[in-house]
């Protein structure tokens, strides 16, 4: 079995992992689960980005996402474009941050964006029905009052 020591020797300043407790009943309140390692080869959970909460590599297992430093930074609105996979997010309860984190060489999925083209279609005509609808009612609400 590897000592601490030598798991930690492993990991590069920037590298992302998703974490969890290799033991039940710890708590996970105020941590998010994914884990960045700074330049000494300490983990740390980011959920608290001025107050970080260190994690022992030794009672967590550990999924590597990638290193922030091979990867590009781009809106979040972008992310539906793109597999789970290509992409790094860090947005956590505490930490809505607008962008992710885009592996480098990932491409755009076509698949994906007509999916999403599809479904705002969907939305569109959902809200064309709506606005007739509310259209009519209100054309209604007017000729009620004219009556009087």
């Amino acid at each position: 079995m590897k000592t601490i020591k030598e798991i930690q020797s492993t990991f590069e300043n920037g590298d992302v992992f998703r974490w969890k407790y290799k033991e039940g009943g710890k708590s996970y309140h105020c941590k998010s689960c994914i884990a960045l390692c700074n330049d000494k080869g300490i983990l740390f959970d980011n959920y608290w980005g001025y107050q970080p909460h260190k994690v022992d590599p030794e009672e967590v297992y550990l999924e590597f996402l990638g290193n922030l430093f091979d990867c590009e930074e781009v809106a979040r609105a972008c992310a539906y474009q793109y597999n789970r996979d290509d992409y790094i997010d860090l947005q956590n309860t505490n930490n809505s941050c607008n962008t992710i984190f885009l592996k480098k060489g990932a491409k755009p999925s076509n698949e994906l964006i007509l999916y999403k083209l599809e479904q705002d279609i969907k939305e569109f005509q959902h809200n064309i029905e709506y606005y007739k609808e509310r259209m009519l009612t209100t054309k209604k609400e007017i000729a009620d009052i004219n009556k009087y």
